[in-house]
Order: C-alpha cells, then sequence, then structure tokens
C-alpha cells in the first residue's frame, strides 16, 4: 500500500486498460492551494504527475472522464475559481495540451457536473447541476442536498448540443460527479 499526501475526495477515473487511474493531488505552494492530475500506476503504486488541474486563470473540474482510448481527460471549466462552469474541455493526457469542447450558453452551470463518454467516444453525457441549494462550510462553499439537474449531450467535437432530460429534482446535491454513467 502506498500513501501520497494531498489526496482530496475526488473519485479516481479508471483508464480503460486497466493500467492505472489518474488522481487529483493538492499541495501547498507559497502559502496557497494548487492542483494537479497525476497517472497512479497500479501495478507499482508509482505516481507521474500530468498536468495542472487550471490553466490560463481559469479553474477546471477535479472531475471528469476519460476517452475510450485512454488519451483525453475531459473536464468542466470556470473562467473564475468558484465562478459558474462555462465549458467543457479536454486535455490531452500524454501532453497537458487542452483543447475546447463546448462553450456552454448563458451563464453556465452554477454547481457541478458529472461526464460521461459514450464507448465509442464519440459524444459525451454530461449531469449538471443547475439550480443547486447552497450551503457553507468549513471548506467553503459546497452545495447541499436538492435543486435541480438536467443532462445533456454533446459531441466530443462540440457538435450536435442536444438537451436529453430535466430538469429534475436532484437529491444528490453536488455529489453528482460520479452519478452519470453511458
Amino acid at each position: 500500500s502506498h500513501r501520497h499526501p494531498g489526496l482530496p475526495i475526488v473519485s479516481p477515473r479508471w483508464l480503460h486498460d486497466g493500467s492505472g487511474v489518474i488522481v487529483q493531488i493538492n499541495t501547498q505552494v507559497d502559502g496557497r492551494q494548487t492542483s494537479a492530475f497525476h497517472f497512479v500506476d497500479v501495478r507499482t503504486g508509482t505516481f507521474r504527475r500530468l498536468f495542472d488541474r487550471d490553466t490560463n486563470g481559469r479553474a477546471r473540474t477535479g472531475v471528469g472522464t476519460v476517452s475510450p482510448d485512454d488519451k483525453t481527460l475531459y473536464l468542466g471549466v470556470r473562467n473564475n475559481p468558484g465562478g459558474p462552469i462555462t465549458g467543457i474541455v479536454g486535455v490531452d493526457l500524454a501532453t497537458g495540451v487542452e483543447r475546447p469542447v463546448l462553450t456552454l450558453p448563458g451563464t453556465g452551470i452554477a454547481g457541478g457536473i458529472g461526464l460521461a463518454v459514450s464507448p465509442d467516444g464519440s459524444t459525451l453525457a454530461v449531469m449538471a447541476l443547475v439550480a443547486p441549494a447552497p450551503v457553507t462550510g468549513t471548506q467553503g462553499a459546497f452545495f447541499g442536498p436538492g435543486g435541480e439537474a438536467r443532462i445533456f449531450t454533446v459531441g466530443v467535437d462540440g457538435s450536435s448540443y442536444r438537451e436529453v432530460y430535466g430538469p429534475c429534482a436532484n437529491g444528490a446535491g453536488s455529489l453528482i460527479a460520479d452519478k452519470m454513467r453511458w
């Protein structure tokens, strides 16, 4: 068993080939917290840093979904930390290069998201918490039980945006990241 400091309560994402998981690790740098994604080799337990969670003054979500070919991590993105999710991006796991997938209409998504990619890798399904019930806790603002969610799909190339379901009551609060499955 291997230990690593800075692992937050964010579910790891398995690579489809079973070789490892993608995790987020938080560290303190000059008195402020930074986060980066790491690959964990499940055979050896070794950690390899991939890329920063946030980039260019924008905050990416800590949870996402891995493409079936294990090359891309899809994440939500916020124009500013703590703000609404304004888009979805794909980040190349080998290079850390980000490409836009979708800019969300209007003001974006107020709460969290859950992402799932189709088995053929062509489409993302997104569960979006659109009307969260805010709660303030010791870790800052988060979203408590209640609120409303909706589901939409979009091609990984940004095409074919389609509302699928909702809004509907969401009893899980912001804990929707692991509820979305294809």
